[in-house]
């Protein structure tokens, strides 16, 4: 609700990319990997890994 408030609307796409960048890093993929493989920005994927909101 406070995500629609805030006009950041629940991105069901974007937080199963961040749950599967979450677990292959602690499968043992590094963090430079996900970065390549993705194409985003390295300070993206560090919010992705740490559970923060990502800027999409």
């Amino acid at each position: 609700m406070q995500g629609t408030l805030a006009r950041h609307p629940f991105r069901p796409d974007v937080a199963l990319r961040n749950a599967s960048m979450r677990a292959a890093h602690r499968c043992g993929v590094s963090k430079s990997d996900l970065i390549r493989a993705t194409g985003l920005t390295g300070q993206t994927v560090t919010k992705a890994l740490a559970g923060k909101p990502t800027p999409e």
